[in-house]
């Protein structure tokens, strides 16, 4: 069956698997990080001794919340499923057609699964969020028609380009904001323990040590996280050069279609035609 599809189709099911295998590698990386959290907060002494029923304890108090956590995960990325797979019936239903699936148990065949594997290694399909400009092709012919179909190629990749930058950048903004506040809480339990170190004798002062150096690793993150966010904010600055680019070719087909509408190759309520309209 995968074989029989268009190789537009292809490279739209290549999207799909390889944005929910950056979900997944994003739900793996929140399970270690929530591992580590829960040695550090459960296991900071040492030399502290556990018996049977206290390691059952911290197994079951962890396995509920890895459970909890990687449910919400799945039921997540079920939703999403959902919503992709409404998208494409709604662009079916402006067609005029309406799809169904009679037994949706058919995505359990292996063979199918396994020939998705060899879909992974094609390059990722652009969104289309908006007509193209391919329809006007067969009438308007020669170098324009190429150039017009180039243009909108590139205001599609342009969007795409903006969406991941945007999407990378609020990412970078969540951490930090949570970096940060893990840092002021450490800050202010740093202070409580230097203010009661002189009534809590050595086993204060071995605390207070270790949320110190807690403290300088979190520094260490924030400053990390701070960095990256500033060489992507740099890097908008060529996004912009780009988006001054689409407004200079938008002007262009605007002068295009005006010119098919003089000619008589372009109905007056532009039907067959689409106006660009560059995102800030």
């Amino acid at each position: 069956m995968m074989d029989a599809l268009h190789d537009i189709h292809k490279r739209q099911i290549a999207s799909f698997t390889q944005y929910f295998a950056t979900k997944r590698s994003r739900v793996v990386l929140e399970r270690d990080a929530e591992l580590e959290d829960f040695k550090t907060d459960k296991l900071m002494d040492d030399s502290a001794m556990f018996n049977c029923g206290e390691v059952e304890a911290l197994l079951n108090e962890y396995h509920a919340q890895v459970m909890g956590r990687l449910r919400d995960a799945l039921e997540n990325q079920t939703n999403l499923s959902a919503v992709f797979i409404g998208h494409l019936l709604t662009q079916a239903e402006g067609s005029g057609m309406a799809l169904q699936v009679e037994d949706v148990s058919v995505i359990e065949d292996n063979g199918q699964v396994s020939a998705l594997r060899g879909l992974s290694t094609l390059p990722p399909l652009a969104p289309k969020s908006k007509p193209t400009l391919q329809s006007m092709e067969p009438k308007i012919g020669g170098a324009g028609s190429a150039d017009t179909v180039a243009l909108l190629q590139q205001v599609q990749d342009l969007e795409a380009e903006k969406k991941a930058l945007q999407d990378r950048n609020t990412l970078i903004q969540t951490e930090l904001t949570n970096i940060c506040s893990e840092r002021t809480q450490l800050s202010m339990e740093v202070q409580r323990l230097h203010e009661g170190n002189a009534a809590a004798g050595d086993s204060a002062s071995l605390q207070l040590a270790q949320y110190q150096q807690q403290v300088m690793l979190k520094q260490e993150e924030c400053d990390a996280i701070r960095a990256e966010l500033n060489a992507r904010l740099q890097e908008s600055a060529q996004f912009q050069q780009l988006n001054r680019l689409l407004q200079q070719k938008n002007q262009e087909v605007k002068m295009m279609k005006q010119q098919l509408m003089l000619a008589g190759l372009l109905q007056q309520d532009g039907g067959e035609g689409v106006d660009l309209v560059a995102d800030d």
